[in-house]
């Protein structure tokens, strides 16, 4: 069953070659319990980056360019983000079981992914959308700054959120610039690091 999570959640294809993507996914399990309740992905292109679970809650790593760039300080804020987000997760997972009438299931997962990607032609697209048990439940439209339902079960979720319109111009804005300029950082580091292999032979921490 995790490897069809993983599945679900980590298939994805570039537009074209030359462009980048940095994506993050979350994914909250209710009724699962040899399974994490929460588990957190990051990806640049076709890489992970990070890591974090319920279980260990603690952001790390996937890539010795990513612990050695950025300090301790930067993990530190990333797994309290982490937590919040995680006990954000677990309330949002029940909600969507209880409006879906999915409690008599086994299994409830919510999945959550957010990102950006940058084209080649310098255009700038992004992706922020909810799935419950592999169905679509509500997105977000990045050229007008709203949340789109996919779902009945998620229309009261889309007219709460949609009354907030700061928010969603701040997740526009995030989505266009921040993300994208964290895309550009980590391509630089990555870079970084293999041309120091090329020339070493090898990559340490």
């Amino acid at each position: 069953m995790l490897l069809i999570l993983f599945s679900i959640s980590l298939c994805f294809s570039r537009v074209s070659p030359e462009s980048h993507s940095l994506r993050y996914y979350y994914i909250t399990m209710l009724g699962g319990a040899e399974f994490p309740e929460f588990i957190h992905v990051g990806i640049l292109d076709d890489m992970q980056i990070t890591y974090y679970d319920s279980v260990i809650q603690k952001d790390i790593p996937r890539q010795p360019w990513m612990n050695r760039t950025l300090g301790g300080d930067y993990w530190d804020q990333e797994t309290k983000r982490l937590i919040d987000r995680q006990k954000l997760s677990l309330a949002n997972v029940k909600i969507a079981t209880r409006r879906t009438n999915s409690s008599n299931r086994g299994l409830n997962f919510l999945q959550y992914t957010s990102g950006c990607v940058l084209n080649d032609d310098g255009v700038v697209s992004g992706v922020r959308q909810y799935a419950f048990n592999g169905r679509d439940l509500i997105s977000f439209n990045l050229e007008h700054a709203v949340w789109v339902s996919a779902s009945p079960a998620a229309l009261i979720t889309k007219n709460k959120w949609n009354k907030n319109k700061a928010d969603n111009q701040y997740k526009k804005y995030y989505t266009q610039e921040t993300c994208v300029k964290w895309l550009k950082k980590y391509l630089g580091y990555s870079a970084q690091a293999m041309s120091r292999k090329g020339r070493s032979g090898t990559d340490t921490a």
